[in-house]
């Protein structure tokens, strides 16, 4: 049997630790509300304010307790000091061949009418077009050793925006904030979305490292003639090999290889082109500025593209668990900054997953989780369900570990003054 209440108090501990270091150099309301936060997602497991506010278990009036953190929503405004003082917790995961993937995603609202600057997006599950929503940008590293995601960066945008540009300009935005963090750190691996000359430009531009999947109607140059990359790849077969493992689990042999090749629209840059067969069902062709000379080097751009998979992964354990399209605020910075605060409660899972220290409590979390089949190869959904059901038992919320300011209870102890009052009363 686990001891609950000594679980549940250094799992309290713990997460207060981590906002704290969020939280540094805010004002002391903004850091109580970021902790307030961050333990409600992850104590309710929804981002729904009246659960968050029922989590927190205050000694006053839940209505009371919501209007607080709905009017802290709409005035919290230090995502980029956050974000600085997360950097400092993901730095050492970084390395020059880390992965830093970049996924765009989105929030349907299909039965949405009140919320504001809500947009026209394609639903990326259903394929459809111009639904009611907003896009969702990500950027999470992945160490190939532990196999685990960090998310790093999210910010929720609309089409209807005032000021909205184009979704490249929130891309680049993004990149921007990342390269003010981590420099030239990392991989940049993006789908074929990002296949853009305007994202070859600004990697080259500022000596960066990218991976980036083509699409099938994208030209390059090769040996001075232009030609179409679907063309060039079928003339050759692939000079090394090797055994995979496929997202499903499932190994498959794979040949690939790789040709020198510039692009029309960049002159007198060589770039590579890694061409896959026997992954995806047309094969893979990424474009990479990274130096490759053997298969060895060839390797390093395919596992950085196929460790994108699981963001996918991610974002669905993002939705789904943290019932994250049923979000109720209306305000567009309240939803922006509910989605960002969810994705801090993320990276307090999948840090505290990937601390030493914290090993053998996530091991006594995922126990409590009590999966069906044991843990599975995406193991937040058993960490996010043992923390619930720990801090769900635990009816008591974090106070006593935010320093709150309380009146000081009235001494019951008689001073001077009233024993000799009292004494006048007893001799008349």
């Amino acid at each position: 049997m686990f001891d609950y209440s000594k679980t549940a108090y250094d799992l309290k501990r713990s997460i207060c630790n981590f906002c704290s270091r969020l939280a540094q150099g805010l004002p002391v309301p903004f850091k109580k509300f970021l902790s307030c936060m961050v333990f409600g997602i992850l104590a309710s497991k929804t981002v729904i304010l009246a659960e968050i506010s029922r989590s927190l278990n205050e000694d006053i009036k839940l209505k009371k307790t919501i209007e607080r953190l709905s009017r802290n929503l709409e005035k919290f405004s230090y995502t980029d000091d956050v974000l600085k003082n997360l950097s400092s917790e993901v730095k050492r995961y970084i390395h020059h061949d880390t992965p830093i993937i970049i996924d765009l995603s989105d929030i349907v609202k299909k039965y949405g009418v009140v919320f504001e600057n809500m947009g026209k997006i394609r639903d990326g599950s259903t394929k459809e077009t111009n639904m009611d929503g907003y896009y969702l940008l990500e950027a999470l590293i992945y160490n190939h050793g532990d196999k685990l995601l960090v998310p790093i960066y999210s910010d929720l945008f609309s089409p209807s925006e005032p000021g909205f540009k184009s979704e490249n300009e929130e891309i680049i935005k993004c990149l921007d904030k990342l390269r003010s963090l981590y420099g030239t750190k990392g991989i940049y691996t993006m789908d074929r979305g990002m296949d853009n000359v305007l994202f070859f430009n600004y990697f080259e531009n500022n000596s960066q490292k990218f991976v980036i999947r083509l699409k099938k109607n994208r030209n390059v140059i090769f040996k001075g003639k232009e030609i179409n990359i679907v063309d060039l790849v079928k003339k050759y077969k692939g000079k090394y090999s090797t055994i995979i493992k496929k997202k499903n689990g499932k190994q498959r042999k794979i040949q690939f290889g790789f040709l020198p090749i510039e692009l029309p629209e960049i002159t007198g840059k060589v770039f590579n082109l890694v061409f896959v067969r026997g992954y995806a069902r047309k094969g893979l062709m990424l474009l990479t500025n990274l130096d490759i000379k053997d298969g060895k080097d060839c390797l390093r751009p395919i596992l950085c593209y196929i460790s994108r998979w699981n963001v996918e992964e991610f974002i669905r354990f993002k939705k789904n668990q943290y019932k994250l399209e049923d979000v109720r605020v209306q305000s567009y910075q309240r939803l922006k900054n509910i989605n960002f605060l969810l994705t801090m409660a993320m990276s307090y899972i999948s840090l505290t997953s990937k601390s030493i220290s914290s090993r053998k409590m996530i091991f006594i979390l995922q126990e409590i989780s009590k999966r069906v089949h044991g843990i599975p190869p995406f193991p937040y959904y058993s960490t996010a369900d043992g923390i619930y059901e720990v801090l769900k038992k635990h009816k008591t919320g974090i106070a006593e570990f935010l320093n709150y300011t309380k009146k000081k209870p009235k001494s019951q102890q008689l001073s001077l003054f009233e024993l000799r009052y009292c004494k006048s009363l007893l001799v008349s």
